[in-house]
């Protein structure tokens, strides 16, 4: 795998941290699988789900979607900001698929050492 261990872990732990948070019912799940020469990452969950119009806000920072209180016990809206920013910085794209009200799936591409 090429990449920073310390900065692609902080990528995944914030993705997981996200998922768990935003997910009342059912689970998270993460996994690997390998496609050509690239690791995917992805990071399921079964909660709310993220608007269409949405998907890109979420990763501008201080962004919270349905908290307008910005309860700061629930974070302060830098997780994803922090993903895209080291996901760019590493070269390594992510994405995120969703359904509203059945979850949402964050993959994160890494290239494996050749």
């Amino acid at each position: 795998m090429c990449s920073d261990p310390a900065l692609l872990e902080r990528i995944v732990r914030n993705l997981i941290a996200n998922a768990i948070r935003y997910t009342e019912s059912g689970g998270v799940l993460v996994g690997c699988r390998t496609r050509g020469d690239t690791l995917w990452i992805e990071v399921y969950d079964t909660g709310r789900g993220i608007a269409e119009p949405d998907r890109q806000r979420i990763f501008e920072e201080f962004v919270q979607l349905d908290r307008p209180d910005r309860d700061r016990s629930e974070g302060i809206g830098l997780g994803l900001a922090i993903v895209e920013r080291l996901a760019r910085l590493l070269g390594h794209p992510v994405t995120v698929r969703s359904v509203e009200g059945r979850g949402t799936v964050f993959t994160v591409g890494v290239p494996l050492a050749g």
